[in-house]
């Protein structure tokens, strides 16, 4: 079956019960949209899909498991497991997976406005010229909140950039992270293998040392605060050489950032020295941190 051309019919009573975050899902449909595409990537696309029922949305990622090797089909059913785990204001909401000879099919919450990097492109690109400082810190809050969560339940992230956080509307800024194909939780206290997207990694993961993993994830979170405020990463190059090389010095344009506390923030955060790097409860007792949340009250 081709997922591009037809329409298929779910009945959730087919999947494991342990798979269904909420029973009331058990009787309904659910109706898959192959004519609207939300997202793509190389073995997978993600559509909508409807609960018939309860007029709900669901946002659906199809994987053609055709088109994957061992390796990679092990990293789908581990993104599957990691999502049943997970249950957090600030992590995309799991409700259930089925799987058939060909796809596997995902079904999460949708949100419909789109991820924070669509946001902040149109925000540059607007006479706003980006965001202001509370709702950079807004975002950020909860762009920390969720990846201390992961790590709390023993997940490092491994993917962690403003295109893997998605948010409900301008008014709130409700923000969850998303994608979990790279996700792990670790059994050894090194990990050799190294995952995630060239302009939010780590000077370890470029370099390929072995390494715990949750503090990549935090440098990922500076590079996310600095592109936030600037509209630019910390460390670009279309030479993937050489921008490897400026993530391994940690050298970046300083001058871009206006706020003395927020750069000290940054700077913690985008330490080369893993030892020395921020960790969550650094970021809380930045003085930038402490001055944003008594502004704005979060």
């Amino acid at each position: 079956m081709d997922p591009k051309s037809e329409r298929m019919i779910f009945s959730p009573r087919s999947v494991p019960l342990d798979m269904i975050k909420e029973p009331d899902t058990v009787e309904n449909h659910i109706v898959i949209d192959y004519t609207d595409t939300i997202g793509e990537g190389s073995f997978s696309v993600v559509r909508l899909a409807k609960n018939q029922k309860e007029d709900k949305i669901y946002a659906v990622k199809i994987i053609d498991k055709s088109k994957l090797d061992q390796k990679s089909l092990e990293l789908i059913a581990n993104e599957t497991e990691i999502l049943k785990m997970i249950d957090h204001p600030n992590v995309l909401k799991f409700h259930f997976a089925e799987e058939d000879v060909r796809f596997v099919h995902i079904f999460t919450e949708y949100y419909r406005a789109g991820d924070v990097s669509e946001l902040l492109n149109r925000r540059f690109n607007s006479r706003f010229r980006g965001f202001r400082s509370d709702q950079i810190y807004v975002i950020f809050s909860q762009m920390v909140k969720a990846v201390e969560y992961l790590h709390s339940m023993g997940i490092i992230h491994r993917d962690v950039k403003l295109e893997n956080f998605l948010y409900d509307n301008m008014t709130d800024l409700n923000v969850v992270i998303a994608d979990f194909g790279f996700a792990m939780k670790p059994t050894d206290p090194l990990i050799e293998d190294y995952a995630g997207s060239p302009p939010y990694a780590a000077p370890e993961i470029v370099k390929g040392v072995p390494n715990e993993g949750y503090p990549s994830d935090l440098w990922s979170l500076g590079v996310c605060l600095y592109t936030m405020e600037t509209g630019d990463y910390p460390f670009y190059s279309l030479n993937r050489s050489q921008m490897y090389e400026m993530i391994v010095s940690g050298l970046f344009n300083e001058k871009l950032i206006k706020d003395s506390d927020m750069l000290q923030l940054i700077k913690g955060l985008l330490t080369t020295e893993i030892e020395h790097r921020y960790t969550f409860e650094d970021i809380y007792q930045s003085a930038w941190w402490k001055k944003k949340s008594e502004a704005t009250g979060r």
